[in-house]
């Protein structure tokens, strides 16, 4: 990642990824990649998804390799493929400023809005931060995080809890680290069981869910959770992968979905 000065803005500058043969390499050729604003993460989950499938395979087939053991062909394969589309990656870019020039400060109003999503093989959440001034809005990516699913099987709606807790955690690291006045914020899941999970009073619930729920709540308040469609979802795209060339500085991952541009009441 570099800091474009002449249009203020995070770009992702590629570099050619090193040829593999073992889970050594690979895992080192992953982490090569510095981003820690998450930008280019739907398509680095591609790589990450890839090193866990090459786990999970030899987990279920009881067939461990050793870190220096050569992967075999048809993952070496799938390896190729992915580092043929990094190019696009170049195209990467997001805004430093979170509020156009023409914005006055002290008359635009911020609202912190953060999406969270899981899949069978990973879970995330991405925040974004509209700016409202009179009838004009502002719409810009802030930060995202995501992570891997655990080899040991759990379900999707434990997951879509998890992605849930990771969206609190990112509000807090935003509200104290940016030098704004957030009036509001907003929750997405498109998960209706976390939704039912957070507003129900019902007392008997696991102490998986009960633990998790407590904490997303001590950060949030349940009318502040709402439900989106997968299609408006950007979060789906840290918890599948997107392939490198479908990927680009004008995808819904940057800009963000038509939702976050729409005010509502309650927030």
């Amino acid at each position: 990642m570099e800091w474009h000065l002449i249009d203020d803005s995070y770009r992702i500058r590629v570099k050619q990824m090193p040829e593999v043969s073992t889970k050594r390499e690979l895992i080192s050729a992953i982490f090569l990649t510095f981003d820690p604003l998450g930008i280019c993460l739907p398509v680095m989950s591609g790589a990450r998804l890839l090193f866990q499938y090459i786990h999970r395979l030899e987990r279920e087939k009881k067939m461990p390799r050793g870190w220096d053991h050569p992967l075999p062909e048809e993952n070496l394969a799938k390896w190729k493929e992915w580092t043929k589309g990094l190019n696009k990656l170049s195209l990467m870019y997001a805004s430093r400023g979170f509020r156009p020039t023409e914005f006055p400060l002290d008359k635009s109003v911020f609202t912190l809005i953060i999406f969270a999503d899981a899949s069978s093989v990973a879970y995330g959440a991405v925040a974004y931060l509209r700016v409202n001034y009179g009838s004009r809005t502002h719409v810009s990516f802030i930060m995202e995080k995501g992570r891997l699913a655990p080899l040991t099987p759990i379900t999707i709606p434990r997951l879509e809890l998890k992605s849930a807790v990771l969206a609190v955690q990112i509000s807090a690291i935003i509200k104290k680290e940016l030098r704004l006045i957030i009036s509001a914020t907003a929750f997405y899941s498109d998960s209706e069981i976390v939704l039912h999970q957070l507003r129900t009073r019902r007392p008997r619930q696991t102490a998986f869910v009960t633990g998790r729920r407590n904490e997303i709540l001590a950060h949030s308040s349940a009318d502040q959770w709402h439900y989106v469609c997968s299609e408006d979802n950007p979060a789906d795209a840290c918890t599948r992968g997107v392939v490198p060339k479908d990927f680009g500085p004008d995808c819904q991952w940057i800009t963000g979905p038509r939702i976050c541009r729409i005010q509502r009441s309650s927030q």
